[in-house]
Formats: C-alpha cells, structure tokens, sequence
C-alpha cells in the first residue's frame, strides 16, 4: 500500500481537494469532520473523478519519420525537439506507436513549450485525418491543450510547423499524455 498525496486549498469556505498516487484504488471514503464526535452539518460533493493515464512523454518510443529531420532527447522537462526540415521536408513527422492499454481513453493532454507565437504542430491520431488536430503557440511561445479523441489509439504521429520547410528549432513536449475524461451528455 502506497499512501496517496493529496492537495487542499480553500477559497471562501469551498474546499478543493487532488489526490494522485491512487493505483490499485477499489473505493474512496469520506468523511466530513473526521475525528469529531457529536458534530452535524452538510456539504455538496460536486465532483469526483477518476482518471487513468498513459504517458506517453519519452523520447525512447518516438522515430523521426524522415532521416535527420528531427532529434529526440529526453530532458528535465520532458522531450526535447530539434528540427531541421530542408525543403522537400514539409510534412517531415515524428510517430510513435502507442501500447494496447490505451482502450478507452479519450483526452490527449498536451503541453508543449519553446514555440513562437502563431507557430503550429499538427497532431494526427493513427494517422487519421478525421482526428487531427492543429495547435497553436500563444504570446509566451507555449501550447496547453485538452483534445477529445473519439477512438482508441494505436499511433500518434506529430508535425512541428506543418506544410513548412525549410525550418529549424526546439520545442519541448512537456506533457503528452492519454487520460480517460468523462464527457458531459
């Protein structure tokens, strides 16, 4: 049994509260005033949610898709990008093959840094049209991004400044990772 670590913060008596090192969780117990005797009261539970995750930031699963157009190193902050597209390399592409215990999840939760503002990656899931999706760098050269995928996938494949060549840089991916989000109906 590993112990869960958990956040709490409190703004106008609303409480909030993140527990994360939850593998193997079967139940979850609550208790208001715990510890008290004799105390009543009421409180709303407005939200519990379980999420699994795959991470999928390691730069030991990716290949570049065309010979020295883009180095993977793994660093502090997650996997670093170099790109060097030449021209003919436009849509030049990292992929890596994603493990079969993804079924079911369907939010990639991206983060990636070291952009310019307006600069572009494309995601494309399985390499499937239909579930790409084109994400842009904000004012501070950053991405934060949840995408809803509505199929279990077996591939990524990523495009740093899409449709353009010759090109060079780094960015770093630091998150990329598939979780299991209940959608609202």
């Amino acid at each position: 049994y590993v112990a869960p670590s958990y956040q709490s913060a409190s703004d106008n008596g609303e409480a909030e509260a993140l527990i994360t090192n939850a593998a193997g969780f079967t139940k979850l117990v609550l208790f208001g005033e715990a510890g008290q005797a004799s105390v009543s009261g009421s409180f709303v539970l407005e939200t519990v949610e379980l999420r699994y995750a795959v991470d999928m930031n390691s730069a030991a699963g990716w290949v570049s898709l065309v010979d020295g157009a883009y180095t993977l190193t793994d660093v502090a902050e997650g996997t670093q990008v170099d790109y060097a597209k030449n021209a003919g390399d436009e849509w030049a592409a990292i992929k890596l093959e994603v493990s079969a215990d993804t079924a079911g999840l369907n939010t990639l939760l991206v983060t990636i840094t070291g952009g310019t503002e307006g600069q572009q990656v494309l995601l494309k899931p399985n390499d499937d049209g239909a579930l790409e999706a084109m994400l842009t760098f904000d004012a501070n050269g950053e991405i934060h991004a949840e995408v809803i995928i509505d199929a279990t996938i077996t591939s990524m494949i990523v495009f740093v400044q899409p449709g353009q060549a010759p090109a060079t840089g780094t960015v770093t991916i630091g998150q990329f990772m598939l979780t299991y989000t209940e959608q609202p109906e």
